[in-house]
């Protein structure tokens, strides 16, 4: 059966981060997911405590892991593909809020035998450049 591991590298996502863990929680179904992993790369605000306060009042059977890295992108997405348990692994930027059954989307296409793929991206904000920018995330 494939499961999905969620690793999102952060650094200072106090602010946002417990609204992306239950947006994650409410959007996906919990068969489908191996574990969210957290890989923090080095934040100096609250970030940290956030997660585990979330990890602590979550009623999720979700595994959710919170790793420390050297800062730097690379680093934590590597570090967080080698804790990896599940099949496919979803790299997930801290500010994106996939769709709602994004897991049974990148399921569906792992058994279309598509090995890599995205999300068409749409930002909240209207300044042109962001709506071009949204716009040719179409072409993949």
């Amino acid at each position: 059966m494939n499961k999905i591991s969620i690793i999102i590298p952060i650094l200072n996502e106090a602010e946002n981060i417990q609204n992306l863990l239950q947006h994650l929680m409410c959007n996906s179904k919990e068969e489908n997911i191996s574990e969210l992993i957290i890989v923090d790369g080095g934040s100096t605000d609250n970030s940290q405590e956030q997660i585990k306060t979330f990890i602590g009042s979550s009623a999720s059977k979700t595994n959710i892991k919170l790793l420390k890295s050297p800062k730097g992108r690379a680093k934590q997405m590597n570090l967080g593909a080698k804790t990896a348990q599940g099949n496919i692994l979803y790299f997930l930027h801290a500010d994106s809020f996939p769709p709602k059954n994004f897991d049974q989307y990148i399921i569906n296409e792992v058994k279309n035998d598509h090995l890599a793929d995205c999300f068409r991206m749409q930002f909240n904000h209207k300044h042109w450049w962001l709506r071009l920018a949204s716009w040719l995330t179409q072409f993949h």
